[in-house]
């Protein structure tokens, strides 16, 4: 009996593992990358990190000028395709 408790251990281990590797849409890093991104494409923004309403708008005017829709102003694998950013891993 205690097998498949080992096993169970260790799949769970393996798991944890993988999620901790997955990098949210709207993690410091992503945004940093997007606004870069952004910039070199004349979109005027701050490398802050942060989701503020001057990268959101730079989002939706970008959005907007490649046909993205609905112009959200938010990081979604659509843009990220556009912005040529390899986008965070699925949960």
């Amino acid at each position: 009996m205690k097998k498949p408790i080992i096993v169970l251990s260790s799949l769970l281990l393996l798991t944890s593992f993988r999620a901790a590797a997955v990098e949210p849409m709207e993690s410091a890093s992503m945004v940093i990358e997007v606004q870069e991104a952004l910039s070199i494409r004349g979109y005027p923004v701050l490398l802050s990190g942060e989701l503020d309403p001057a990268t959101r708008e730079a989002l939706r005017q970008f959005q907007v000028n490649n046909g993205i829709h609905p112009p959200s102003g938010l990081i979604n694998e659509e843009t990220l395709r556009e912005l040529r950013i390899e986008p965070p891993l699925a949960q």
